[in-house]
C-alpha cells in the first residue's frame, strides 16, 4: 500500500495567492502600527511600547 506522488493529481488551490497576499499585508500592517503604540501603567515607573507585550 504505497502511494507515489506520481499517481495524485497537483492539487491546485483557487484562492491560495490572495489569502496568502492578505495574510502578508495583515502581518506587515500589524508590525508598523503595533511599536507606536505608547504604554504606561500606573504602577510601574516606565512608559515602554505596546508592541513589547
Amino acid at each position: 500500500m504505497t502511494t507515489t506522488a506520481a499517481t495524485q493529481p497537483q492539487r491546485a488551490y483557487k484562492y491560495y495567492g490572495l489569502v496568502m497576499a492578505a495574510f502578508v499585508t495583515i502581518l506587515i500592517c500589524s508590525n508598523l502600527i503595533g511599536p507606536a503604540k505608547i504604554v504606561q501603567l500606573d504602577w510601574l515607573p516606565f512608559v515602554f511600547g505596546a508592541g513589547v507585550l
